[in-house]
């Protein structure tokens, strides 16, 4: 059969709306998160809560036009959205967070001598 009378298969389709999303990007001059970035991003979200998750994701696209997450949409969906520079303020986001979120501080234990000068006795 001839190209011109076969019916477009859904990879056809899947790579017509890449290349048009590739174009649009480079029209607008924006550039979109690297495949590195992306496969940081998606171990991070496997560290965090969902909500978490959702939270950072749209305080980074916030005044970008990346649109805010929606809830049917999947995590790898939303990351490969994202520009270089929202991707970059999500993964700070995530990791200060995951770094910030490992208990609860205590206090050293202070000597006989410190707590004496310090006023516990």
């Amino acid at each position: 059969m001839p190209d011109s009378t076969r019916e477009t298969t859904h990879d056809d389709q899947l790579a017509h709306q890449t290349l048009d999303r590739r174009r649009q990007v480079t029209e607008a001059g924006v550039e979109s998160a690297t495949d590195k970035q992306i496969r940081y991003l998606m171990m991070l979200a496997s560290k965090v809560r969902r909500d978490r998750f959702d939270t950072e994701f749209n305080k980074a696209v916030k005044g970008t036009k990346t649109a805010p997450r929606n809830p049917e949409e999947t995590t790898q969906a939303a990351v490969r959205r994202l520009t270089r520079k929202a991707a970059r303020r999500l993964a700070t986001a995530l990791t200060n967070w995951e770094h910030s979120n490992e208990g609860p501080r205590t206090e050293p234990v202070l000597c006989y001598q410190q707590r004496k000068t310090m006023g516990f006795w």
